[in-house]
């Protein structure tokens, strides 16, 4: 009951990957095939990921043979153009003799996950150009502010040069 009430693929595997040990019913809604071809074949997993993902999951999939731990994100389901993302996490197993007797792990939908990504990358983008904006603008008000106090400044500077010595000292004040 416990594997079957989660939305994780649940997997057991020998280590050569010729036989399919477990695997629970949430394998089929996020790799679209059923769990009796996964049973006939254990590796026809694969021909659900996606083509540009496919060897960096098997090189990851002898990593764990290997006794490695994984932790692996990847694209699967042709009949969603490849736009599930899965998140896999494996571990081997071992026997009492230190020898790998199985692999085991969960996979996980993680695309929802992906799209907030997706959006805050577009976020970050949009924002990075706005405020990239709001600097070309604050240069440029900054800039246009200062040339009437330039000439504000200048025209009293020569206030000062051809009637400093005529104003009194209220007058110096104000200038």
């Amino acid at each position: 009951q416990l594997t079957e009430s989660t939305n994780d693929a649940l997997w057991m595997f020998t280590p050569d990957w010729q036989e399919l040990v477990f695997v629970n019913s949430a394998y089929e809604g996020i790799f679209g095939q059923s769990v009796t071809t996964l049973t006939e074949d254990p590796t026809a997993f694969l021909d659900a990921v996606h083509p540009d993902d496919r060897k960096k999951v098997m090189d990851t999939m002898e990593e764990l043979s290997a006794g490695a731990s994984i932790d692996l994100e990847f694209r699967v389901d042709s009949e969603t153009d490849y736009q599930t993302w899965v998140w896999v996490q494996g571990e081997a197993i071992y026997d009492g003799s230190d020898d790998i007797e199985y692999i085991a792990g969960y996979t996980r939908d993680i695309t929802t996950r992906k799209e907030y990504q997706k959006q805050l990358e577009q976020h970050k983008e949009d924002l990075e150009r706005s405020n990239e904006s709001l600097r070309e603008f604050a240069y440029i008000a900054s800039h246009d502010l200062q040339e009437p106090l330039r000439m504000v400044s200048s025209y009293v500077d020569l206030l000062d040069e051809e009637y400093g010595d005529q104003l009194d000292d209220e007058a110096e004040e104000y200038m």
